[in-house]
């Protein structure tokens, strides 16, 4: 009987730390979440392409796609569509002429793939370099050292107790 208390003891311990494993898992994935939607949208932009939006038949006629038949992730890349269309009707008034014309602007490709190409990691970090006052040498008082030293003790301890501190 008394095995079988270690062994419900040890279940349920178990138990509990695959909850606690999860629940760690399911907070990771909601902070990440919002930064997948990003890059989603990123490249959506970054690859989209003017044929997503626009067909040309065989004759050599340019006709919008409907947005009905556009997939959702590409309307993403649309920042703007302005149409204009003239109505005009023949002398007699028989015959009536309806002119559509709809033009699209797409937002910076290129911008959004740099910035995907930074989120990878595949740029080389830049380089800022600080100076003081006149372009000298930045100086700081003991004071400011140790204030300094104290703000990244803090961070570290927030980072080990898991709570959010500022980068």
């Amino acid at each position: 009987m008394n095995s079988q208390h270690t062994i419900n003891d040890a279940l349920k311990g178990a138990e509990e730390s695959v909850d606690k494993i999860q629940k760690e898992n399911k907070a990771i994935l909601n902070k990440l979440a919002p930064f997948k939607k990003i890059v989603e949208h990123l490249a959506a932009i970054g690859f989209s392409s003017i044929d997503d939006y626009m067909s040309v038949t065989e004759g050599g006629e340019i006709t919008a796609i409907a947005f009905d038949d556009i997939k959702k992730k590409k309307l993403l890349a649309i920042k703007k569509v302005k149409e204009k269309t003239t109505i005009s009707e023949s002398k007699d008034g028989e015959v009536i002429y309806k002119n559509s014309q709809i033009e699209y602007e797409l937002y910076d490709k290129p911008g959004s793939l740099q910035y995907l190409i930074k989120l990878r990691g595949d740029e080389p970090a830049e380089k800022h370099e600080h100076t003081g006052p006149e372009g000298g040498p930045i100086e700081f008082t003991r004071l400011d050292r140790a204030n300094r030293i104290a703000a990244i003790a803090e961070a570290a301890r927030k980072r080990k107790e898991g709570e959010d501190c500022p980068a």
